[in-house]
This record gives C-alpha cells, sequence and structure tokens, in this order.
C-alpha cells in the first residue's frame, strides 16, 4: 500500500501535510524525512490523518515523537487515535 503525502503551505498557517494510505514500513521514514525538512526550517506542522486507515508500531513511535516536536495531529479515525494511545484527548 502507498502513501500519499500533499502539502498544503499558505502564508500566516502551519504547513499541513495530509496522509492518505497506511503508515507502515519504508513510508514511515518517507514522512519522517519529509516532517524533518519542515521542522528543521522551524516551520510550525500539522499532519492531516483523515485519509489514514492503519499505523503500524514504527509508525506509532514515529507520530509520538513528532508530537513530542509540537506537532498538531488533525482528523484522525478512532482506530488511529487507539493505536497512537490518544483516545479520549482533544
Amino acid at each position: 500500500m502507498v502513501l500519499r503525502i500533499s502539502t498544503r503551505i499558505a502564508e500566516g498557517t502551519p504547513v499541513r501535510l495530509k496522509l492518505e494510505g497506511n503508515l507502515t514500513g519504508e513510508w514511515v521514514v518517507l514522512l519522517q524525512h519529509e516532517c524533518r525538512r519542515y521542522l528543521d526550517a522551524r516551520e510550525t506542522l500539522e499532519l492531516d490523518l483523515v485519509g489514514v486507515g492503519f499505523i503500524d508500531r514504527p509508525g506509532v513511535a514515529m507520530v509520538r515523537g513528532l508530537l513530542a516536536r509540537n506537532v498538531r495531529l488533525v482528523g484522525a479515525s478512532a482506530l488511529v487515535d487507539a493505536l497512537l494511545g490518544l483516545e479520549g484527548f482533544p
């Protein structure tokens, strides 16, 4: 399964990476590199997870690391929230 990453950059708003597919395997490394690019440039970053159906263990660890760097998650399904251990949190 492929992970599609679309980028939205608008003046005065966070950079938003819209993800579609499953965040597994080699796609975890790809997303990590893409996020690092914006974070190293001191951009505010959001991950739009509306189109994500599943995240494997390495993906969960990577996303939790991004949360520690103040990356905001939007649109995660109940399953993805549960996989991330975020169910019940705003």
